[in-house]
């Protein structure tokens, strides 16, 4: 008998422990991956060969046994080193698409049951500033309801190599569509549309009941390219906006603040773009009503400058950009730009 006594076992046992330590060891792809001997004890031998592959050669007394195993892979450390990148809006040297684009042109417009179409080509050469533009938009507006419009602008030409570029499925995210009842309501509806082919096509939504502009496009330029749609629309002094999540910010947003709507798999940076992306704000409006006259005059002041004998009301409205692109919406003192990486503009 080889181990007769209770030393030997526990010498036996001590041996086994400290091999199986270092062999467990040789998997690791911290150690060195040249073949070294590990252990060495009276004859006994065990070896590794190159860990990266899988092999592994333990001898004891003579008799050498041949193990593989999974491959473990080792991250390089330059893997957290990524391209250093400046941002658009902190570049300073970063062409403006609102100067250098030309806009667009409608014509053939058509009155439809529920409001209307018209096709838009560029009103001049194409920028291609971030991208290539699209030459031909078509335009619909519907009314939807008595309180919902509907302004959607897609290329003209899309196919079944480029649909899922430019279209959101309802499949994938459900599409806001005409009411059954719309017809009646419809021409109750207190939102109105109008637009301008003056210098280019813009765009505007007003509340018919207090003449308030809700959103528009004018004087700015509507740029849709593959890879970069952008429009801007006037807000008013110390606006009021509440929402563009998903984000950890408090309640009111800022006039010079930007939200980056790009779901990322964080749960609670400050600031920043985290697990929703919810392309949707509000709106909301104070206006001092007039003891007289009952006119509605806006409220531009801060909530801290009201005069407490006053009557005042408010009004909000929302305004949803159904796209599933990345995008960035800057808030600025006197306007919101929304600028997106791809689809249509679904507002």
């Amino acid at each position: 008998m080889v181990f007769s006594t209770p030393m030997a076992l526990f010498n036996a046992f001590f041996y086994f422990t400290i091999l199986l330590s270092n062999f467990s060891q040789a998997q690791s792809p911290a150690v060195d991956t040249s073949a070294k001997p590990l252990l060495d004890l009276n004859g006994a031998t065990a070896t590794t060969i190159s860990p990266a592959a899988g092999i592994a050669t333990v001898a004891v007394g003579g008799r050498a046994t041949t193990t593989t195993f999974a491959p473990l892979f080792a991250v390089p450390g330059a893997a957290d080193s990524g391209a250093t990148l400046l941002p658009n809006i902190d570049d300073p040297n970063a062409a403006d698409a609102q100067t250098i684009c030309p806009g667009y042109t409608s014509s053939n417009v058509l009155r439809t049951p529920y409001g209307l179409t018209a096709i838009l080509t560029l009103a001049g050469p194409a920028c291609n500033i971030y991208g290539t533009d699209i030459e031909t938009l078509n335009l619909t507006v519907e009314y939807q309801s008595s309180d919902r419009l509907s302004v959607s602008l897609v290329p003209a030409n899309v196919g079944a190599s480029n649909t899922s570029q430019y279209i959101l499925s309802s499949d994938l995210i459900n599409k806001p569509a005409v009411d059954l009842d719309s017809g009646a309501k419809s021409l109750t509806n207190d939102l109105g549309f109008f637009w301008s082919n003056e210098p280019t096509f813009s765009f505007s939504i007003v509340r018919m009941s207090t003449g308030d502009v809700l959103f528009s496009t004018h004087d700015t330029k509507i740029v849709f390219e593959d890879q970069f749609v952008e429009f801007v629309s006037p807000l008013p002094d110390n606006y009021n906006l509440y929402g563009l999540g998903e984000v950890i910010h408090g309640l009111r947003l800022g006039n010079n603040f930007t939200r980056t709507l790009y779901a990322a798999d964080a749960g609670d940076p400050i600031d920043y773009n985290i697990y929703g992306s919810h392309p949707f704000y509000l709106d909301t409006r104070y206006y001092e009503v007039n003891s007289t006259t009952g006119e509605l005059n806006l409220v531009t002041s801060g909530v801290n400058e009201v005069d407490p004998s006053l009557e005042y009301v408010s009004y909000s409205h929302g305004v949803y950009n159904r796209n599933a692109h990345g995008q960035e919406v800057l808030l600025r003192p006197r306007n919101i730009t929304w600028r997106q990486l791809g689809g249509s503009i679904d507002l």
